[in-house]
């Protein structure tokens, strides 16, 4: 779609801005429809009119409800408002719907910080970083929220409090214990990525040997791989 890629491509001269919001404005009036109030809406969020674009996308909402794209914009426009129970529940409904969308991971990730949730945050970061592992920015939060959640939970004990940097390797070990679950080991199973799935269920394993779930899939996980290496030799 024209409209589409020229929006993409923004900036673009004010005139040429101007015509293709009228053009969306004219097709939404004789289409409520259309799915063109998502571009209505991010070309009215550019010009800093938010009221507007909130108005035209919950109204476009209403019609298109499973636009993920509109409702990614409208959380981004509710996040820069700090307004963040709308934020979170725009931000939870894409990420619902396209688990590796990792815009609106990183601004839910953080919204779950602001509200001290960290277990949830780091679940979150996690993963998204099944579908970005390379992303150096997620990397870098997963160990920030890894150092925050060791912090609180020595402090909540009442032991001697460290500093990040002095926190040694069996303690990311505890805390990568709990937060490995088996939604995690099953995402990774689906990206065919075996071996992140085997040292999760690995140490799933060893925090409960008497699961027999965990045990089947980690067989199945390591048949994966072999099957795999033998297909790639």
């Amino acid at each position: 779609m024209k409209e589409e890629s020229e929006l993409r491509n923004y900036p673009l001269l004010e005139e040429d801005i101007q015509k293709l919001k009228e053009k969306f404005e004219k097709n939404l009036t004789e289409n409520p429809l259309s799915s063109d109030f998502v571009f209505l809406g991010e070309i009215l969020r550019k010009q800093d009119e938010l009221d507007k674009a909130i108005e035209v996308l919950i109204k476009g909402l209403k019609n298109n409800p499973h636009n993920i794209t509109a409702r990614f914009i409208l959380g981004k426009i509710y996040y820069e408002r700090w307004m963040i129970d709308e934020a979170k529940k725009e931000m939870e409904e894409v990420i619902k719907h396209a688990p590796d969308n990792v815009n609106a991971g990183k601004i839910l990730i953080q919204i779950y910080i602001s509200e001290g949730r960290l277990d949830q945050a780091l679940h979150l970061a996690l993963s998204t970083l099944v579908f970005h592992p390379e992303d150096n920015e997620l990397i870098e939060t997963v160990e920030e929220i890894k150092k925050e959640i060791l912090m609180y939970r020595k402090d909540k004990d009442s032991m001697e409090a460290q500093n990040p940097e002095s926190l040694s390797e069996e303690d990311f070990e505890f805390v990568d214990t709990e937060i490995y679950t088996e939604t995690m080991a099953d995402l990774y199973l689906e990206q065919q990525l075996y071996e992140r799935a085997i040292k999760i269920l690995e140490k799933l394993l060893e925090t409960y040997p008497e699961n027999d779930n965990i045990r089947m899939k980690l067989e199945q996980a390591r048949t994966y791989l072999q099957e795999s290496k033998k297909s790639e030799e």
